[in-house]
């Protein structure tokens, strides 16, 4: 976490051979989701990765830049690699 508050997670996006969709993150480990369902999976990443900084004891917001469904209109990830999405993770500070 940057002293700021705020962190960046480059998260990777592949498709599956069976349509579906794998995400992870060398960022942050422990970050690894993958299913049949493309929708259910990227609304999973933003708890993933709440849940990941809450086991480390903080509490964060996620934000992403760009929705996730916008990133499933691409073309497939078979196509051009892999997607990659960048999530802005701010620091909840006690008021």
């Amino acid at each position: 976490m940057n002293s700021d508050g705020f962190t960046v997670v480059t998260v990777t996006l592949s498709d599956r051979e069976d349509g579906g969709l794998r995400v992870h993150s060398d960022d942050l480990p422990g970050l690894i989701l993958s299913g049949p369902n493309k929708h259910v999976i990227c609304e999973m990443i933003a708890p993933a990765i709440q849940a990941l900084f809450g086991a480390r004891g903080e509490d964060v917001i996620v934000h992403t830049p760009r929705p996730l469904a916008d990133i499933l209109k691409l073309a497939s990830p078979r196509d051009v690699d892999m997607h990659v999405q960048q999530f802005v993770i701010e620091l909840k500070r006690a008021a």
